[in-house]
């Protein structure tokens, strides 16, 4: 958040439910009406609530730039988008990562026809991070 609020910032760094809240968020102001504790128990304020895997925003930004990413497929011209399709099941093949997605019912973020070559399926997967957040605070700083 401290991105957003400096001088310079020409937007952003989430989409706040309200207007207000934009308001808020942009000039550092703490939002009113926030709960005190998170679900998680720790003390809730705007970082927290875009970190936190429990009771955080973390689904709501992830689904926003899904269907954001999906709408812009469809204005390129893609006719066949499709969000959250289900993958085919498996049939013992073997992943060299141990994030693979293998559930019976495992799901990609978007499916697009035709994005890499004609009449080809293309599956995208949506990963949204704070670069702010606590397990990147040890990393060299490559914002200044």
């Amino acid at each position: 958040m401290k991105l957003s609020t400096e001088k310079g910032a020409s937007r952003l760094t989430m989409a706040p439910f309200y207007t207000r809240d934009a308001v808020y968020v942009r000039y550092g102001w703490p939002l009113p009406d926030m709960p005190p504790n998170c679900a998680c128990g720790a003390p809730f304020d705007v970082q927290h609530a875009l970190d936190c895997m429990l009771g955080g925003f973390r689904t709501i930004q992830h689904n926003e730039v899904r269907d954001l990413l999906a709408q812009c497929m469809r204005e390129s011209g893609h006719t066949v988008v499709e969000i959250e399709p289900k993958l085919q099941k498996l049939n013992g093949e073997e992943f060299k990562h141990k994030s693979a997605n293998k559930d019976e019912n495992a799901r990609s973020d978007i499916k697009c026809l035709g994005f890499w070559s004609r009449m080809r399926q293309a599956f995208f997967d949506v990963k949204v991070v704070s670069p702010l957040a606590r397990s990147y605070c040890d990393m060299p700083n490559h914002f200044t």
